[in-house]
């Protein structure tokens, strides 16, 4: 009886370490260039969930990116791919994610101002260049903004999502706001709530 007991306890460790060896496929992609994607895909990939499992991530942009970016990428000794996708329609996208088969599909989405779509040229300053009234708050309002929206395979419905100021150096503090830390926390802490349901 005892004999039983203990191969039953080996068994269900063995099964519970290989469950942890089992890591979850997640695609993150994103138009263009896709540098938050990637820099999300980088750091979800060294994260782990509640249960001791892994991320494989695959990261799907549009362009390449700079040469020095592209060798960084690959020279990474962390779990991420990264598929060029050359077709710009969002179909061909969306193909491109099925095909892969992952467990999660991740839709990275950049809105920049209207500062960033003129250019810095055409930067306003602290009053309108055509008048003498002072900027107002709807147009404060209009920052650059980076999101994303997590969804399981199959199923349309948001699991999670969340935006923020795109990656932001303050020189006067020192310090680097990367918006890909706090997307990575929620996404492991909505994947682990989905698992304990």
């Amino acid at each position: 009886m005892k004999r039983v007991v203990c191969m039953a306890i080996i068994l269900m460790c063995g099964a519970s370490a290989l469950y942890a060896q089992i890591s979850l496929k997640v695609c993150i992609s994103e138009d263009a260039e896709g540098y938050d994607a990637i820099r999300l895909a980088q750091e979800l990939s060294s994260r782990k969930l509640k249960d001791g499992r892994s991320f494989s991530i695959v990261a799907i942009t549009r362009k390449s990116l700079p040469s020095v970016m592209e060798k960084q990428l690959a020279d990474s000794h962390l779990n991420v791919i990264r598929v060029l996708v050359a077709d710009e329609s969002a179909k061909a996208l969306s193909a491109e994610t099925e095909r892969l088969e992952c467990d999660y599909n991740v839709k990275m989405w950049f809105h920049p101002s209207i500062d960033d779509a003129n250019g810095p040229a055409n930067l306003p300053s602290t009053t309108s260049q055509s008048s003498s009234e002072p900027i107002t708050p709807q147009s404060v309002a209009q920052r650059s903004a980076v999101g994303f929206e997590l969804r399981k395979t199959g199923n349309g419905k948001v699991l999670a999502h969340a935006s923020a100021p795109p990656r932001t150096a303050y020189s006067k503090q020192g310090r680097v706001f990367e918006p890909s830390v706090p997307f990575a926390n929620q996404i492991v802490k909505a994947v682990d709530g989905l698992k304990q349901q």
